[in-house]
């Protein structure tokens, strides 16, 4: 019998909280005002086809980098959050790194990062769920969270374009 690599079996299992769905669900993404009509007018627009395939990413991708002022090769549409960071810790992440999360937050973060065996470093939030800057900065300095470093010397705040 095929087995998953030994990381994938040892995977925390992923357990959505479906109790209590009423207020903001932010944990699936969802929109709990319902669908813009904008966006609903535009779907009775759309030949059924079109709702029938994928699109090609590259053009919208070219519209998206030019909106925000920034190379196409830059952007990178996927179908999700999850598969956004998927990519990312598939990308950067060798079985020996570290992976600094810090919690609560979205559990895709630790699932990803430990299937591609790095070991994950969850670090608390603070008081009133605030940043842990200083507790981040010292684990980073591990050699192990290389790409920690690199984000935190090359991200460098933007203002967002508005419409």
């Amino acid at each position: 019998m095929l087995e998953a690599r030994r990381v994938v079996r040892n995977l925390k299992r992923y357990q959505p909280p479906l109790g209590d769905r009423d207020g903001f669900r932010l944990d699936f993404n969802e929109n709990t005002g319902g669908c813009s009509p904008v966006v609903i007018e535009r779907l009775r627009q759309l030949h059924p086809e079109q709702l029938a395939r994928y699109p090609e990413r590259e053009p919208v991708e070219r519209e998206v980098a030019s909106f925000l002022g920034l190379l196409a090769e830059h952007v990178l549409l996927t179908n999700g959050v999850d598969e956004a960071i998927r990519l990312l810790c598939e990308a950067y992440l060798e079985p020996e790194d570290e992976a600094i999360i810090v919690v609560p937050t979205f559990a895709m973060y630790e699932i990803c990062a430990a299937a591609t065996g790095a070991r994950v470093i969850s670090i608390p939030a603070g008081e009133d769920f605030r940043f842990p800057t200083s507790a981040v900065l010292t684990r980073a300095s591990n050699p192990k969270t290389r790409a920690s470093r690199y984000w935190w010397r090359s991200c460098r705040p933007r203002p967002m374009a508005r419409s």
